[in-house]
């Protein structure tokens, strides 16, 4: 009997040391392959989590876009409506402005022959201003009168028809006074050609076209008034 179990022993033991070595060999690349892919298996299902979260984060991201460009096309059309409307004021102030610049130049005009109205008073009033000098004053006045005819040409021809017959009356007194001034300065114009003229008969005519000129001024303003261009 012993030597029986000690024959099995024998036996057995190079059997399990085959069956040991046989599992170790199958059981080891088996735990190793595992070890190596698990860390691709959690990246594998991170990603995929993570895909799903971007796929929803990216269809968040398309919605955004599409939002995007309905805000964007809604936003170009207030810009193209308001570029419009823009434009379409700009017209319209456009020629308001126009108004304006010609009503003040015209305002200037008439201030500065008012002051060389009166420079011309002066210097026929002034015997220490001889005759030569005076008539110099006279050809400046004269000069400044036209300037003030053109730009006052210049802004009528701002005003529509129908604005012309709104203010019909304003404009006949302006016309009278302007009527006025021309009358008193070709009543200078004849004094002064002669060649010792009246420096008293002058400087009356000066007086009375200032006053011609005041009257103009003040039609000026009105028609500013009414046409919402004052100064």
């Amino acid at each position: 009997m012993k030597l029986q179990k000690d024959i099995y022993q024998d036996i057995r033991h190079p059997l399990d040391l085959d069956i040991s070595r046989r599992l170790t060999l199958v059981v080891v690349p088996i735990l190793t392959l595992i070890f190596v892919l698990s860390p691709a298996v959690i990246v594998f299902a991170r990603g995929g989590g993570g895909g799903g979260g971007s796929g929803g984060h990216g269809g968040g991201g398309h919605m955004g876009e599409g939002h995007g460009r309905s805000s964007g096309t809604s936003s170009m059309g207030h810009r193209g409506d308001k570029a419009e409307t823009r434009t379409q004021h700009s017209h319209w102030i456009g020629g308001t402005e126009e108004r304006h610049q010609r009503y003040q130049t015209c305002l200037e005009s008439a201030q500065r022959v008012r002051h060389g109205a009166r420079n011309m008073s002066q210097a026929a009033k002034d015997l220490t201003f001889s005759q030569d000098q005076v008539r110099r004053q006279h050809e400046q006045l004269r000069s400044q009168i036209r300037t003030m005819e053109e730009e006052h040409q210049q802004f009528m021809g701002t005003l529509s028809n129908s604005q012309r017959k709104q203010m019909r009356d304003r404009i006949q007194k302006m016309d009278r006074a302007r009527n006025g001034v021309n009358t008193h300065f070709q009543r200078m114009d004849q004094e002064i050609s002669r060649p010792n003229f009246d420096r008293k008969h002058i400087a009356q005519q000066v007086g009375d076209m200032d006053k011609s000129m005041k009257e103009w001024q003040k039609q000026y303003q009105k028609v500013g008034s009414d046409l919402g261009v004052e100064p």
